[in-house]
């Protein structure tokens, strides 16, 4: 199922109704939509495994919205829920943190909670650091989708980044989205998941 989320910009209020009844159209079962005052920006969402999320606070998801998105990760299975505070400046966790696969993250080092980074891993992810302020804030270095574990999909323009990526094994695809990122986003922001099961 689905949690409609409630984006905090006053100029993207509006897309929940869309997105509603888009999933409906879709036969997805609608879990819960943040109501109230509370706000929640899905990219403040990181599934770890099965019963792990990390959930993040900021200037995009209040702490109501973190409180219902966190009842219903509970209700459905997740046991353990990571909370990570966004520092000012920043939107979202995929921006400073991302999984490249299983056991292996990339972090922007100086933005990512020590409390975070020590639950990851104990475990057993090993933490690559962007070595580059400029391709961690300006070119999304760590705003990548992995494909499967082990392949990932980056933005063009962050060779160092890439480059420690490599040297864990890490395969890398690079793709120019500039046009994207003349909206302050990356491939990671534009991306949704799905679990496909055969009928």
């Amino acid at each position: 199922g689905a949690i409609i989320t409630r984006p905090a910009m006053a100029e993207r209020r509006g897309e929940e109704k869309a997105v509603h009844k888009t999933l409906a159209a879709l036969g997805v079962p609608i879990l819960a939509t943040i109501h109230g005052e509370g706000i929640f920006e899905g990219a403040n969402a990181m599934w770890v495994d099965r019963e792990t999320v990390i959930l993040a606070t900021g200037s995009r998801t209040n702490r109501s919205g973190f409180e219902q998105v966190e009842g219903v990760l509970r209700r459905v299975g997740v046991t353990e829920i990571i909370h990570m505070q966004i520092p000012y400046g920043h939107a979202h966790i995929d921006g400073l943190l991302n999984l490249a696969s299983h056991d292996t993250a990339m972090i922007h080092p100086p933005q990512v909670p020590y409390d975070v980074c020590e639950a990851l891993i104990k475990k057993g992810y090993r933490m690559l650091e962007t070595p580059s302020q400029t391709e961690a804030k300006e070119t999304f270095g760590v705003n990548f989708v992995a494909i499967k574990p082990g392949l990932v999909v980056q933005p063009e323009g962050n060779p160092r980044c890439r480059e420690v990526l490599e040297n864990n094994n890490i395969q890398v695809v690079s793709v120019n989205v500039d046009e994207i990122m003349k909206g302050w986003g990356a491939i990671h922001c534009v991306t949704a998941f799905l679990k496909r099961t055969a009928p």
